[in-house]
């Protein structure tokens, strides 16, 4: 092993006492972030100790944080008067009141709160969070400030003290939607998303369905406008959970409705399955209202609904029981009648059930989403800074360990420049984004979108292969900026990076990027990944390509790419779908696409 002989020579310096030439040689060998760790874990007993023998305490305490040596972390810090560092110390160590006292001490109300609220104390946290809302000029940072308010909220209402709760979220919401209008308004959609997250997260707290409607509903239409098919179907599955459990279920069977248009409007073959989502959410309003004694023209209407649904579906079975239903209400003899007459006419159609594509398990699974009104509030109160985020690495074992060496090592280097530009340091802004890239924390993702802006080339492309291991919506955002950089280098960094995002819920993203770009290249790579991808949403877009008329070379030298794709794709059961939509086609596009449905693999 190359890196044997320095950890030699570095052992000997140390047995020398010659600390100043050891330590820049230890920090090399942290650069082999492979090693196995009782190796590693000496390299960094090595360096502490040096470091402490120098008078240098502060770095010497962050590797006794990655070492859980949280007692000689505590001592370094408290020598090197670092009181931020000692308060995490505390944290980690689940001494939250001490930590809570060292962070109000510094003005860090946010971390505070929390750390009291861990200890149960909520009088004090209420009134930490209490502080922090006061701090915060809710015209100047009015994003803040709503969030602020939302965990005072919380907060109290966790103390027993409800009185103010519900006003509280009133105000947030207020400043929440009038932030999420003006973020669509300049196309900021990801922070819009964001504050519609925290308007779906206060309804599911109040169990209103009001507040749970606006929120999914505004992701649901902002999404859609992205294209993001996927997203917007696991969306629809949320709302219409918590709809069905809080018995709104006029409003699921509407949520439904349009579940089975955008089905439609999509091309997907989900639309039978919403239609009967609907359709037994009108029966399930009609039988409440028949238990609770209602007018009968509420349950009639609930009947007709769920038959509007039954028939687009060609369930004739299911519209002959509703028909039977209705003719059983208290309603007048004429329209009595009528519906007896109906229902005897629809039994003698003879019909087979409707066939029925329910959406995969993904899709019909409520999409995890994130605390959104403390996470921000987190990077907020951190200044956006990556050694606030590489700090809460170090310790975390929820972390593998080289993302934690290499936070660790990035923070030593913080060290470094204390008193220097970060930012002309390339080399250092580089392995920032390679070790951002493997966190999902709000910060990190701000930390890699800053970066994009660099005004070194080598910057940006080290973003866009970073963003090529961040498997979600932020890894695309990311990847989009760089596909239409000024620079070739980060140009071709980003299609290189686009062609890791090949899993199910990348779906929605890589068609938006082969509808928004012309380029050759990445329309190439967005079809692999499609077919790496290899589910039914994947080989129908790619269907809907080799059914398009190509107006060139370079469109045909696509669809042929596609239709190799597609090819590796088709099950014989797909095959069936595609052969009887295929024989509803003009006589030249059967003769063009029938081949191509004949080569599917076996």
């Amino acid at each position: 092993m190359d890196y044997q002989p320095k950890a030699h020579r570095a052992q000997q310096l140390i047995r020398q006492g010659n600390h100043r030439e050891a330590i820049p040689l230890l920090r090399e060998l942290l650069d082999y972030t492979f090693v196995v760790d009782f190796e590693y874990d000496e390299w960094l007993r090595w360096l502490a100790d040096a470091y402490k023998k120098q008078g240098n305490h502060t770095p010497a305490g962050y590797i006794y944080l990655y070492l859980h040596y949280f007692d000689n972390a505590h001592d370094c810090f408290e020598l090197g008067r670092s009181r931020l560092d000692l308060a995490l110390c505390h944290e980690v160590r689940r001494n939250n009141k001490k930590a809570a006292d060292l962070y109000r001490a510094e003005s860090h109300f946010v971390r505070a709160a929390i750390n009291l609220e861990l200890t149960n104390n909520m009088k004090e946290a209420v009134s930490a969070w209490e502080t922090t809302r006061s701090n915060i000029h809710d015209g100047e940072d009015p994003y803040p400030y709503a969030l602020a308010t939302v965990n005072l909220a919380l907060a109290l209402r966790k103390a027993g003290e409800v009185n103010r709760v519900r006003d509280l979220f009133i105000e947030a919401i207020t400043i929440i939607e009038g932030l999420a209008d003006e973020w669509e308004s300049f196309g900021f959609l990801d922070e819009a998303l964001g504050a519609y997250h925290v308007l779906c997260l206060i309804g599911q707290i109040e169990q209103r369905f009001e507040n749970l409607a606006e929120g999914y509903c505004n992701a649901i239409r902002l999404l859609r406008e992205q294209g993001q098919t996927f997203r917007v179907f696991r969306y629809y599955a949320a709302i219409c959970e918590y709809g069905e459990n809080l018995g709104e279920d006029h409003a699921v069977a509407t949520l439904h409705r349009e579940a089975a248009d955008y089905a439609v409007r999509t091309g997907t073959t989900y639309q039978s399955f919403y239609l009967k989502q609907a359709a037994e959410a009108y029966m399930r309003v009609a039988g409440r209202t028949r238990e609770k004694g209602n007018f009968p023209e509420l349950a009639e209407n609930a009947y007709l609904a769920a038959i509007d649904a039954y028939n687009q579906m060609g369930d004739v079975a299911s519209v002959e029981r509703c028909y039977r239903a209705l003719a059983s209400l208290e309603l007048e003899e004429e329209r009595t009648e009528r519906y007896q007459r109906i229902a005897a006419e629809t039994r003698t159609i003879t019909r087979e059930p409707p066939e029925i594509y329910p959406p995969g398990r993904l899709l019909l699974t409520p999409p995890k989403l994130p605390k959104v009104w403390r996470n921000e509030l987190l990077a907020w109160e951190s200044g956006d800074e990556p050694i606030a985020v590489l700090k809460n690495i170090i310790w975390n074992l929820e972390y593998s360990d080289v993302s934690r060496r290499q936070a660790l090592i990035l923070v030593l280097y913080y060290q470094d420049l204390r008193n220097k530009d970060v930012d002309d340091d390339p080399e250092l802004l580089q392995r920032i984004a390679r070790t951002m890239a493997g966190l999902q924390s709000s910060a990190s993702y701000k930390t890699l979108r800053r970066l994009v802006e660099n005004r070194h080339a080598s910057v940006r492309a080290q973003v866009m292969s970073a963003a090529g291991s961040m498997q979600n919506a932020k890894g695309f955002i990311l990847l989009e900026m760089g596909l239409v950089d000024a620079s070739e280098e980060v140009q071709r960094a980003a299609v290189e990076g686009l062609k890791t995002h090949n899993y199910p819920e990348a779906f929605d993203h890589l068609v938006r990027i082969f509808q928004n770009h012309s380029r050759p290249d990445v329309r190439r790579v967005v079809l692999e990944a499609l077919g790496k991808i290899g589910n039914f949403e994947a080989a129908e877009f790619l269907w809907s390509l080799l059914r398009s008329e190509a107006e060139d070379e370079q469109e045909r030298a696509i669809r042929d790419a596609a239709g190799q794709v597609f090819v590796q794709l088709l099950t014989s059961e797909w095959r069936a779908i595609f052969q009887s939509q295929l024989n509803t086609e003009p006589e030249e596009v059967q003769r063009r696409l029938g081949p191509i449905l004949t080569g599917m693999r076996s």
